[in-house]
């Protein structure tokens, strides 16, 4: 009696987390004609930070859509090519959907006497065969993971520590185009830093020229430096968070993470040499509240679950450019 007593309590526990996280946002993004403003960047943003929840590419009809969202707060960001930034309102989510009111767009366009063209890749940028996520240069994958960055990207599903991509019944993930060597490529990414990748291809229905097994791929694309002599890059990114947690019995603590990375190459003739390093060290927590009442008994359970650990990455190797369309090389990583 005991046994199915509890696991009704747990299961029960599980149903209230499900539902916690079943509000959606859905609106549509207008040029100043009033026409659907097709494929440009959507961030969904919470208002006191600007911290990015999730992301997403409007569609040929202008529209958006974020889905299983705790209820909170939350603000849309719009950001398109030739248009200047524009926000929503503040919108509040429980446990239902809300239909955000039009967001238009405005046209950044300006008569200078002198003209500098510099550009920036989008964080998500649409291609025919694959959805791209720029992930280096991007404030919203500083100082975070891969698999953080993956929890931002529309169609991609992070659910117990496993990547999984809607829709499809198996995934693949690779590095630079290859099958990697480890055996659990979600622990690897879980851990990755995200200063050491390029940027991330998601390939719902691959080509011929990846052995996905008629799944999807993810396709991780690492830091290279193809200019001619030596090279070298630096950088670090720092991070903190203050959380009360007195509701778990611990009061206000802190959590910080710390991610430097070094690159560097030499490519001199036929001949490239490179090597990177990534270091990435944090503490992470995670609070269960549990409230049930059962035939007139009530039951509490609050568990914190503190986390802290460091993770190595690098890679070296060398390239031999035999023709345009052949490179013989040898790459270590770990």
């Amino acid at each position: 009696m005991k046994q199915a007593l509890f696991l009704f309590i747990f299961l029960a526990g599980l149903t209230l987390q499900a539902r916690a996280q079943t509000g959606s946002i859905t609106g549509q993004v207008l040029t100043e004609k009033a026409q659907p403003a097709e494929f440009v960047n959507v961030l969904l943003q919470h208002p006191a930070d600007s911290t990015l929840v999730q992301a997403d590419l409007t569609t040929a009809a202008g529209r958006y859509n974020f889905t299983g969202l705790a209820p909170g707060t939350y603000r849309v960001a719009v950001v398109g090519l030739g248009y200047k930034k524009a926000y929503s309102e503040l919108l509040t989510v429980a446990a239902t959907a809300v239909e955000a009111p039009a967001i238009g767009l405005q046209t950044g366009a300006q008569n200078l006497s002198e003209v500098t063209v510099t550009a920036r890749r989008p964080f998500l940028e649409q291609q025919p065969d694959k959805l791209v996520v720029n992930v280096a240069g991007s404030i919203v994958a500083a100082g975070s993971t891969a698999m953080e960055v993956l929890r931002k990207v529309p169609g991609v599903q992070v659910r117990n520590e496993r990547v999984t991509l809607a829709g499809k019944a198996s995934v693949s993930i690779m590095i630079d185009g290859r099958p990697s060597p480890y055996t659990d490529m979600n622990a690897l990414i879980r851990d990755m830093p995200s200063g050491s990748i390029d940027r991330i291809e998601v390939i719902s229905n691959p080509s011929a020229k990846y052995d996905a097994a008629g799944g999807a791929v993810i396709n991780i694309i690492m830091k290279t430096n193809v200019n001619l002599g030596t090279n070298a890059a630096v950088a670090l990114s720092l991070g903190d968070g203050r959380y009360d947690q007195r509701e778990v019995g611990r009061g206000t603590l802190n959590y910080f993470r710390v991610n430097p990375t070094l690159s560097a190459n030499h490519r001199q003739g036929h001949w490239n040499v490179f090597g990177s390093y990534g270091l990435l060290r944090r503490n992470k927590f995670d609070n269960t509240l549990l409230n049930r009442y059962v035939a007139g008994t009530h039951y509490v359970q609050r568990n914190y679950n503190p986390e802290q650990y460091t993770m190595h990455t690098y890679r070296a190797g060398v390239d031999y450019t035999l023709s345009k369309k052949n490179t013989f090389g040898i790459l270590i990583q770990g």
